[in-house]
């Protein structure tokens, strides 16, 4: 028996390449639709959150600290300094804050002494009498400068007892209390600071059950208006009402003419217990017009007069300002200065 070996033509030699050559298309094709669908499958997670282990964009996180203030924190406007003051005070922070006494009389004369000797003009090359003085001791000892008026009853205290109070060493009880105090341009220089002065340290022995208000004047009237706080007729004197009524008295000056009825009139109406009335007199009131005034007192206020003058008392002639003093049962203080 024969064999006969035949070789393979081309043909069959092609058609083997052409199929293993397609398996092999077919079998990368599918790992890389394999590979695209989990590549896509992650994406669609949700973002990790920053320091996990999941798949997310590479990136940096900060956390803000809350210590620090942002720009919009800092940059915020300031209100006025003034006003924040105020509203921060309190009745416990401003107690303190007052002093408990009234300050000695004698000793803010001679504080003003002081000063002008510091303050004095070399006179020598003036004719006359030199630049006139205002304010200051016109002479006697320094106990006697502020008195009261001989038969008018003790009013030196500086100690007042329970619901009393005193303003140019004049004592006075009551519950409600009006300051009616002449600022024309005569009282200037160390006149108003020496009443000025004085009627702070009365305010501050006020209790605060009782009551005040200050009238200031010269051509016209106007009451005092305490800073943030609602106008009324009649403060009750609490440390805080007390504290903002001196800044408003420190913000006064001397200035203008002299008209006593109407302030008078205005203290009046507010029918208080007792009216401090202080005055340089430059101008008077007549008769008609002091009856005028009593017969407006209905409440029977007690007017304490307080004048100041050039000098010492010369005349034994009842003035209109202790006339007024008199017919109210008030008491009256003749203040010597220049």
């Amino acid at each position: 028996m024969a064999f006969r070996f035949e070789k393979p033509d081309n043909d069959g030699k092609t058609g083997s390449l052409f199929s293993s050559g397609l398996v092999s298309v077919v079998v990368h094709a599918l790992m890389l639709t394999i590979a695209g669908l989990t590549f896509r499958g992650c994406e669609k997670q949700a973002p990790a959150q920053a320091g996990g282990r999941d798949f997310r964009e590479i990136g940096i996180a900060t956390v803000p600290d809350a210590s620090i203030p942002t720009d919009s924190e800092q940059t915020q406007p300031q209100e006025n300094s003034e006003d924040q003051k105020d509203e921060q005070l309190t009745e416990e922070t401003v107690s303190e804050a007052i002093p408990s006494e009234i300050p000695n009389v004698n000793q803010l004369l001679n504080q003003n002494g002081d000063s002008r000797a510091q303050n004095q003009t070399p006179s020598e090359n003036l004719i006359g009498a030199g630049l006139p003085e205002s304010g200051l001791p016109a002479g006697g000892s320094i106990p006697d400068l502020i008195r009261p008026r001989t038969g008018s009853g003790p009013a030196g205290s500086l100690t007042p007892g329970p619901d009393s109070t005193s303003f140019m060493n004049i004592v006075s009880s009551g519950q409600s209390f009006v300051y009616v105090i002449d600022t024309s341009v005569s009282m200037g220089g160390g006149r108003l600071q020496l009443a000025m002065s004085q009627l702070k340290a009365s305010l501050r022995m006020l209790k605060p059950r009782q009551t005040f208000q200050i009238i200031f004047y010269d051509s016209s009237s106007r009451t005092v208006k305490l800073r943030n706080r609602p106008e009324q007729d009649m403060y009750p004197a609490s440390d805080l009402n007390v504290l903002l009524a001196e800044r408003a008295i420190d913000a006064e000056v001397a200035g203008g003419g002299t008209k006593h009825l109407p302030a008078l009139m205005r203290a009046l109406r507010l029918e208080a217990d007792v009216i401090y009335f202080l005055t340089d007199g430059t101008t008077g009131l007549t008769r008609a017009t002091l009856k005028e005034i009593r017969e407006a007192n209905f409440h029977g206020t007690a007017i304490n007069v307080i004048e100041f003058a050039s000098g010492a008392q010369e005349s034994s002639d009842v003035s209109w300002l202790q006339l007024l003093a008199s017919q109210s049962k008030g008491k009256y203080n003749y203040v010597p200065v220049r």
